[in-house]
């Protein structure tokens, strides 16, 4: 009798929990704050130019149809789809809002990830371009920004490989083509506006152009984009552009490089081709009273891909050695005949003396370097892996 009192009472406890479970679940099924996106438009990349005295604002939206795959793992879904916006006015805030009154759905800023402005507009105003724009709420500081020669619409307007999203872009994902080919970084917001607003620091803008002769689909000349040299600023104001030529050293100074291609010559025939990567760098301040030098000491790690003429290894690495420092001395050389510290050599010495860089510097109003700054440059060149064949020597 025990037992099946004890039965009973167990099945009432289970009606009642199963009747609990159908309660919640007709509460939670209910999607009463749902919204629908299909009805917003997501604002990946803002454009800005000044021209005539005015703010050109552009705003580019993409297709998120064309983000996913395909359940078997093949091409998107359809062929992508760049809308690009313009609103004109003497106000950044005015121009961008003029958008406002054709884009037909409500628009959303928050999920911006890329920053691209005119040179005419980084000239004329500088890092109060970042200033305008995040002040917005939705912005973030971890947008790419770059900089551009090439009307902003041409920029905002090119797609990828294989009909994919402009999302799969430089513009908006550099990295992967960054670990490919580390020549010139690509940078966030953040990374900028700490150099931009830092005493003594130089900072630096990708330039993105768009190429319209490397690559072909179904014979014709398909549009991509890529890199193309560097804008630099100081003391907040407009210092110059380096052309890809120009900034040929400059990645051999930065820790993030990943993989760069080396040319190495001897009496200017080539012999090899190497892919270096990992520097490891240090730079350090010489003194003697307002006498300031400095010692640059690099380390890099190489792979031979191509071996056209035999040498010994101790020659091999020795011309790579010499091969990186006059890249770096040349990009030195052309920044600085545009008044750009472009190792930061100056930020160098602030950290350590602050007091004699204000000194030097007249509070920030001139160069502490000059053509000769650069006393010695030690690069060496470590070579652990030759390919799969064996390395031929004389």
């Amino acid at each position: 009798m025990n037992h099946f009192r004890t039965f009973a009472s167990s099945s009432k406890i289970k009606s009642l929990l199963v009747i609990l479970m159908i309660i919640q679940m007709v509460f939670i099924t209910g999607c009463w704050s749902n919204t629908d996106y299909n009805g917003r438009s997501f604002v990946k990349a803002l454009g800005i130019d000044y021209v005539d005295g005015k703010f050109h604002s552009y705003a580019q939206f993409l297709s998120f149809t064309n983000i996913a795959k395909s359940e078997s793992g093949g091409s998107t879904a359809s062929k992508p789809v760049t809308w690009v916006g313009k609103g004109v006015d003497t106000s950044f805030f005015k121009a961008t809002t003029n958008l406002y009154k054709t884009t037909q759905t409500y628009v959303l800023w928050g999920h911006v990830t890329a920053f691209v402005l005119s040179e005419r507009a980084l000239k004329a105003h500088g890092g109060k371009l970042m200033e305008m724009i995040n002040r917005h709420p939705e912005s973030r500081y971890n947008t790419w920004i770059y900089v551009t020669k090439d009307p902003i619409d041409d920029v905002l307007s090119t797609n990828s490989f294989f009909e994919m999203s402009a999302l799969f872009s430089i513009l908006h994902n550099p990295e992967p083509n960054y670990r490919q080919y580390s020549y010139l970084p690509p940078i966030t917001t953040v990374e900028y506006l700490s150099h931009y607003t830092e005493p003594a620091a130089t900072s630096y803008l990708p330039s993105i152009t768009v190429n319209r002769d490397t690559w072909q689909q179904s014979q014709k000349k398909l549009p991509l984009l890529k890199l193309n040299g560097a804008y630099f600023q100081a003391n907040e104001h407009y210092k110059g552009f380096l052309t890809e030529t120009q900034m040929q050293g400059y990645h051999w100074m930065l820790d993030s490089t990943q993989r760069a291609p080396l040319s190495v010559k001897d009496d200017n025939e080539l012999i090899a081709q190497l892919s270096l990567s990992k520097p490891k760098v240090k730079i350090k301040t010489i003194i003697n009273d307002d006498d300031i030098t400095f010692h640059i000491s690099i380390k890099l790690k190489g792979e031979l891909y191509e071996y056209l003429e035999p040498v010994s290894y101790e020659k091999l690495v020795t011309l790579a050695a010499e091969q990186v420092k006059k890249e770096v001395l040349y990009t030195y050389s052309a920044a600085f005949k545009k008044g750009i510290d472009i190792y930061d050599l100056g930020l160098e010495l602030r950290h350590r003396q602050p007091d004699l860089w204000r000194k030097l510097s007249n509070n920030n109003t001139k160069l502490i370097i000059d053509q000769t700054s650069i006393e010695k440059i030690d690069v060496k060149v470590n070579i652990p892996y030759f390919g799969k064949y064996k390395r031929r020597t004389t």
